[in-house]
């Protein structure tokens, strides 16, 4: 069974495999767009951040709380003798592993946090959409919003998602925490899909024997 130490992009440091409870505390489209925030831009507040989703500051500190408790993020002590509250993610990025098939509570929990994660990418990639026009040339060719269509062995589905981990991997990831060079660098979110086509009929699972449709 794979572990998270399988994963090329793990860093025990400064990544966290989730549990199901924790996702619940998670599985939410505004916790993940805040924490997502506090990931690339660094420590912030309730209202900088309600600014940034434009939303009310309330419902931004009332997520903030949730992820707090769930452990995702902290107090940010800043020395700048302000009243408000400053956060920090607690770490880089959040690995999620299938959960058994055995365990249906959190078969759901882990559902519901992955729907919240497609709505928070999809919302990224159209909100690059709308500013894309204002980027360089350049810039735009770069980006790629693509599909196509494969027909693969689940072997063959674990290799390309390994070689793609590993081929990420290799390119710095990004830090808030440190300064930005005058090297024409910008933040850059990559995201990438990869799933059986959900129409089909599954497959047996390997080392059972299929049984004919009309005894299903």
């Amino acid at each position: 069974m794979a572990t998270e130490h399988d994963h090329p992009l793990f860093d025990p440091d400064r990544d966290v495999v989730t549990d199901a409870a924790a996702l619940q505390g998670l599985a939410h489209p505004v916790r993940i767009h805040l924490l997502g925030l506090l990931r690339r831009h660094g420590p912030s507040t309730a209202s900088k951040l309600a600014s940034e989703l434009g939303i009310s500051s309330g419902l931004s500190s009332y997520h903030l709380r949730q992820l707090a408790a769930a452990g995702f993020i902290v107090d940010h002590p800043t020395g700048t003798g302000g009243r408000e509250r400053w956060w920090r993610a607690s770490q880089r990025s959040t690995i999620v592993l299938p959960p058994p098939v055995s365990d249906p509570d959190a078969a759901a929990a882990t559902t519901e946090y992955l729907d919240a994660v497609l709505v928070a990418n999809f919302d990224n990639a159209h909100r690059w959409l709308q500013v894309a026009d204002r980027w360089p040339q350049r810039w735009r060719e770069a980006s790629d919003l693509s599909d196509l269509l494969l027909r693969l062995t689940v072997a063959e589905a674990e290799a390309l998602r390994t070689e793609i981990a590993s081929v990420i991997a290799r390119y710095p990831r990004h830090d808030p925490d440190r300064p930005a060079g005058d090297d024409g660098a910008v933040i850059v979110q990559m995201q990438y899909h990869l799933f059986p086509a959900p129409e089909q009929q599954p497959p047996a699972e390997e080392g059972s024997q299929a049984r004919p449709e009309s005894a299903r």
